[in-house]
């Protein structure tokens, strides 16, 4: 009989010896088909989440005093770029439920090929828990480990790698590069997984935004090969996934919605891949744009202001509206297409990745005042500079610029220092700052003595 797994120690989910039995309790169901298996991954808050909130600690949000002081003492460490966001008696959710996400993707990993069941039905439910645990891990690295350079990530800390079912894992920090490697070596299974099961889904495979297909895996390629810098491979993947979803099917037109509604990450055809935040993200609610990031809209023109945004006073605020619906730390096309941008201009296409610009400015821009990029209007250095706005732009909701503010760290030409003021006290992080690595939690290193703390 199969054996009711309980991690403890390396992912601070604590269970004595006695929750390890080989005897099924009443009530506790016992994977053995296909459709069990995939009943992990249909809970959308287990395996299809993914934290935001440390977006607090970005430069696109500003608070003032009052809100700052009334902030939860988390929220309050990460806004201000504390050593440790989290107390010793405080459960660090950032970790754990990523940790949570790759137990359950472990269990599927390793015990479906024996699972009773319709044979593309298992090998979809198997991608789609692969790449689950890629984008996990890739979070993980992200926020707990260095950026990735290719010079040092043998050697960087990045997080304990666990791959096993196992009751106990009590394991060190992998480095950055192992990292990576098993998140390329999942994605690449789950590519010939979902390969294979494509076009002959049953009516089991669940296609809700909360469930990955071929899209999220070259999606997910991308954004790796971005980190990674790796130009090539990420507009191979970039173009392909436009060769399934044509730009002009999958980026929308502000000038012809009926509603803004519609740009709501739940009712967006842009939003293709939605993960629910885990985690507190209360903090957009009331949160203002900061006057850097309001700086880089055109008022005159650009919709997007308009849409996701409400002018208070000389500033704009987060719209309530748009934040309460959920951000999306998922995927959008409108990412992808940015992406691919961004490859192409440090692949040295200029003129390419220009086309991209105008293609979602022409949509995001009021049509009377839409004006295109001329190729011979910037320079190698400008277009960059304008992808890399218009990513900020896109993806302001859904929690991916902290990690794009560490990447673009490591060149003077794209790094940000930036201060805030708390209470009268300036604060300042620049871009080779320590606390661009989270703290490990503090509990988990009382837990498991193989692991080493990021230097403080």
């Amino acid at each position: 009989m199969k054996r009711i797994i309980t991690y403890i120690l390396a992912i601070g989910i604590l269970a004595s010896c006695d929750d390890f039995i080989d005897v099924t309790p009443k009530g506790v169901v016992v994977p053995e088909t296909v459709e069990h298996y995939q009943g992990l991954l249909n809970n959308a808050r287990t395996t299809g989440s993914a934290p935001v909130s440390y977006a607090i600690a970005s430069d696109d949000v500003y608070f003032d005093d009052a809100r700052i002081n009334s902030f939860d003492s988390w929220q309050f460490n990460a806004y201000s770029w504390a050593d440790y966001y989290f107390n010793p008696e405080e459960i660090d959710f950032l970790w754990q439920q990523a940790y949570k996400e790759i137990a359950d993707c472990n269990i599927i990993i390793n015990e479906i090929d024996e699972a009773k069941g319709d044979e593309l039905l298992k090998s979809y439910v198997k991608g789609e828990a692969l790449v689950f645990r890629a984008f996990s891990y890739f979070q993980l690295a992200n926020m707990y480990g260095s950026v990735y350079d290719k010079a040092t990530a043998d050697d960087d800390l990045a997080v304990p790698l666990l791959l096993e079912a196992q009751i106990i894992q009590q394991k060190p920090r992998a480095s950055v590069q192992e990292i990576y490697d098993q998140i390329i070596s999942d994605l690449d299974e789950a590519e010939k997984l979902m390969e294979e099961a494509e076009g002959q889904k049953s009516t089991n495979m669940n296609a809700t935004k909360f469930h990955g297909d071929l899209n999220t895996v070259y999606a997910l390629k991308m954004r790796v090969a971005l980190f990674m810098e790796e130009y090539t491979d990420l507009i191979n993947y970039g173009e392909k996934f436009f060769e399934r979803l044509p730009i002009e099917a999958a980026i929308l037109d502000y000038n012809t919605l009926p509603s803004p509604f519609m740009i709501i990450p739940l009712f967006n055809p842009e939003h293709f891949y939605f993960q629910l935040p885990s985690g507190p993200y209360d903090f957009l609610r009331g949160a203002y744009l900061s006057d850097d990031l309001v700086a880089t809209f055109d008022k005159t023109k650009d919709l997007r202001l308009t849409y996701l945004a409400i002018p208070d006073g000389d500033k704009y605020l987060f719209n309530d509206y748009f934040s309460n619906i959920f951000p999306n730390p998922g995927f959008t096309t409108t990412e992808v297409l940015l992406g691919l941008a961004e490859g192409y201009i440090r692949n040295n296409e200029k003129n390419k990745a220009i086309d991209l610009i105008n293609e979602l400015q022409k949509r995001r821009h009021m049509t009377p005042l839409y004006t295109p990029v001329a190729y011979d209007d910037v320079n190698d250095a400008e277009t960059l500079a304008l992808v890399l706005s218009e990513r900020r732009k896109e993806l302001m909701y859904h929690g991916k610029r902290f990690f794009d503010l560490k990447r673009l760290g490591k060149d003077p030409q794209t790094a940000v220092t930036f201060k805030r003021t708390i209470n009268g006290a300036e604060k300042e992080i620049s871009p080779d700052d320590l606390r661009y690595q989270l703290a490990i939690p503090l509990d988990i290193m009382s837990m498991n003595d193989l692991l080493v703390q990021n230097p403080r």
